[in-house]
C-alpha cells in the first residue's frame, strides 16, 4: 500500500474497483495516482493524458471524505449527462463493493447520495448551468474534463462563491484546444493565482508500453527520436506510442489525426495545446525558462550584457482590463527574448515609463512603440522621458513643395491592417532564423495566431498583445540591421521535378516572376527579385549543369 496522504489509507482500505480488464480488485493506487497524491494541494489543475485513473482516485477521495468527515459537501461536475451517469455508477460501485460494513445511506437519487450519520452529501451533476452551486456550501469540488465545458468561465463565477472555503478544488481534464481551461493552465504554470498545475504525460502511466520482438526495428521519425532522448523513454514505450498514434491517423500524412493524438496523449504541455496547421507562425523556437528575476508583472529572462544591442516593442492598451499592455525586449545577437512586461491594468502613460525603464536597463535599447489608438498618448509620454534618437521614426509625406515632395518625421510605428503583414512577417522571419522565446504566454499566443480570410489576428476570445509587441520589436531589428540573418545551414534536397537553367539575367527574372515560390517571396517578404533569385538558388533552383541528374 502506497500512502501519499492520509486519505489514501481510507481509499485503499475501504474500496474496491473494476480494473481495465473489468475484474473487481482492491483499490491500489497506480503510479500516476500516487505521484499526484504526493504533490496534491488544496487548489489543483490536472492536465493529463487519457485513462490515467484520476477520476477514479478523486471519486474515492471524495467518497472517503463523506464517510469519515462530518458535514462534507462533495460535488463532482462532468461535461455531459453521459459522463455524469458514469461518475454516479462508479460511486455506487464503490459503496456496493465496500470492505466491511455498508454505510448508512439516506437520500439516494440519480444525482445525490446522503450519509446521515456524518451529515454528508455527495452530489454529481452536469456543468450545464451558470447558476449551479449558488446558495450552497461546497467542501470538495471536482470539475471533471473541465476543458470540454460549454462555459467554464461562466460556471467559475457561479460555483466558486459556494466553494470559496472548500478544502479541495480540482479541475481535471485532457486538453481541448485554446479555451478558458488553457488560460487557467497557463496562469497556474506561471504561479499566478491560487492554483497549482500538475501535468501527467502519457509516459507517466507505467502500463503504456509494448514488448519488442527479437531484432525488431521501430520506424521512428526524427521527432520521435528527439522525443525519446529528451524524455528518456524506452523503446518499449516508443512502440506503444507509435502504435497508438497509428490508430488516430488515416494515412501517414494525416496532420489532423496526429494533432488529435498529441492532444489526447501529450508528451509535453506545449504539445497538449498544439493546434491545427493553419497557424501563421509555423516555426517557434521555444524554451521553457524560469525568469532570473521577477518584479511584479516584469519577467527578466536574460540580464543585460554590455556591448549587445537590444530592441523593445511596446503594444499599448487602455488599462481597463479589456486587453493587455505588453513590453517585450529582444536581443539582436544572439536572437532571443530577454524580458517582458504584461498587464491589463497598466495605462498608456505608465507603460511608457515601464518601457523607458527597461530600455535603460538594456543598454539604452531601441524602442518601437505602437503609434495609433492608445499609443498616441504613450508615444507622447515616451518622447519626453527617453532619448528620441532611440525611438523608432517613420516618414510620412505631407505635401509637394517647390523642391519636391516634403516629408514629416513621426515617432512610433503605425499598426494598421496594411502594415500588419510586414511586421508579422518580420517576426516570422526571425523566428525561422532561431529567435528564442522564453515566455510561456508569448509562446501560447504565437501558437494560435492565424491568418483568417486575409486578416492577421488571434482566434476569437484569445489575445495577441504579446505577438504584436514582439512584431514591433522585429520591425526595430529590421531597421537597425537591414541585412537578413543567415539561414540555418541545411543539406539541400535532391533535385525533383523541373530544374531551371539560368542562362542570363532576363531568364532569371522571368523565372522569379513566373514561379510560385518566387511570387510568394516577393509578396510575403517584400524581397527584391535579385534576393529572391539567391534564395531560390539556395533551395536548388540552380543551373541544370550543377545537377548530374538534370537533362
Amino acid at each position: 500500500m502506497r500512502i501519499g496522504r492520509p486519505i489514501d489509507r481510507v481509499i485503499q482500505g475501504m474500496f474496491r474497483i473494476a480494473n481495465k480488464q473489468a475484474v473487481t480488485v482492491d483499490f491500489i493506487l497506480n503510479d500516476v495516482q500516487y505521484q499526484y497524491s504526493v504533490a496534491a494541494t488544496s487548489r489543483d489543475i490536472i492536465l493529463k493524458a487519457r485513462r490515467e485513473g484520476f477520476s477514479s482516485y478523486i471519486r474515492g477521495e471524495f467518497l472517503g471524505a463523506c464517510l469519515t468527515e462530518e458535514n462534507t459537501r462533495a460535488v463532482i461536475l462532468s461535461q455531459d449527462t453521459e459522463a455524469t451517469m458514469k461518475h454516479l455508477a462508479a460511486v455506487k460501485f464503490y459503496i456496493k463493493h465496500m470492505k466491511g460494513l455498508q454505510p448508512q445511506i439516506g437520500y439516494n437519487s440519480r444525482n445525490e447520495i446522503t450519509f446521515p450519520k456524518m451529515d454528508s452529501t455527495f452530489y454529481i451533476g452536469t456543468a450545464g448551468s451558470k447558476t449551479f452551486g449558488r446558495g450552497d456550501t461546497i467542501t470538495h469540488l471536482h470539475m471533471s474534463e473541465a476543458a470540454f465545458y460549454d462555459d467554464l468561465k461562466g460556471l467559475q463565477g457561479s460555483i466558486m462563491e459556494a466553494a470559496a472555503h472548500a478544502k479541495r478544488i480540482v479541475l481535471e481534464s485532457t486538453a481541448n484546444g485554446y479555451n478558458f481551461f488553457q488560460k487557467m493552465c497557463q496562469k497556474a504554470r506561471q504561479h499566478d493565482g491560487s492554483y497549482t498545475l500538475h501535468f501527467f504525460p502519457w509516459y507517466a502511466d507505467e502500463s503504456n508500453y509494448l514488448p519488442l520482438f527479437a531484432g525488431e526495428q521501430l520506424p521512428l521519425l526524427d521527432e520521435d527520436i528527439e522525443r525519446m532522448e529528451r524524455h528518456h523513454l524506452t523503446m518499449e514505450q516508443m512502440k506503444w506510442y507509435i502504435t497508438k498514434r497509428a490508430d488516430f491517423m488515416e494515412h501517414p500524412n494525416d496532420v489532423e489525426g496526429k494533432l488529435l493524438f498529441q492532444q489526447e496523449y501529450p508528451t509535453s504541455i506545449e504539445e497538449a495545446f498544439k493546434s491545427s496547421g493553419a497557424n501563421f507562425f509555423r516555426t517557434i523556437p521555444y524554451e521553457a525558462l524560469e525568469p532570473v528575476d521577477r518584479q511584479g508583472h516584469t519577467f527578466i529572462y536574460r540580464p543585460a550584457i554590455p556591448g549587445r544591442r537590444y530592441v523593445i516593442g511596446v503594444d499599448y492598451s487602455g488599462g481597463i482590463g479589456q486587453d493587455y499592455g505588453v513590453v517585450t525586449a529582444l536581443c539582436t545577437d544572439p536572437l532571443e527574448q530577454v524580458a517582458c512586461y504584461r498587464d491589463c491594468w497598466t495605462e498608456p502613460e505608465q507603460l511608457s515609463y515601464k518601457a523607458a525603464e527597461l530600455g535603460r536597463v538594456y543598454n539604452m535599447a531601441y524602442i518601437v512603440p505602437e503609434a495609433n489608438n492608445h499609443g498616441t498618448l504613450g508615444v507622447d509620454v515616451l518622447k519626453r522621458i527617453y532619448p528620441q534618437s532611440h525611438i523608432y521614426k517613420r516618414d510620412i509625406p505631407v505635401r509637394k513643395g517647390v523642391n519636391g515632395p516634403k516629408k514629416k518625421t513621426m515617432l512610433g510605428y503605425l499598426t494598421t491592417e496594411a502594415s500588419k503583414p510586414y511586421m508579422c512577417n518580420a517576426l516570422s522571419l526571425y523566428l525561422r532564423r532561431g529567435l528564442k522565446i522564453y515566455d510561456a504566454e508569448a509562446y501560447s499566443e504565437l501558437q494560435v495566431f492565424m491568418e483568417d480570410e486575409g486578416k492577421l489576428c488571434a482566434p476569437e476570445g484569445m489575445f495577441d498583445d504579446c505577438v504584436m509587441s514582439m512584431a514591433l520589436a522585429a520591425v526595430g531589428i529590421r531597421k537597425l540591421i537591414p541585412e537578413l540573418p543567415k539561414a540555418p545551414v541545411i543539406s539541400p534536397p535532391p533535385p525533383q521535378g523541373v530544374i531551371y537553367p539560368f542562362d542570363n539575367a532576363k531568364d532569371a527574372l522571368d523565372i522569379v516572376l513566373n514561379t510560385r515560390r518566387g511570387r510568394e517571396l516577393i509578396k510575403r517578404f517584400y524581397m527584391h527579385p535579385s534576393s529572391v533569385l539567391s534564395e531560390m538558388s539556395r533551395l536548388n533552383y540552380g543551373r541544370a549543369s550543377k545537377h548530374p541528374t538534370a537533362k
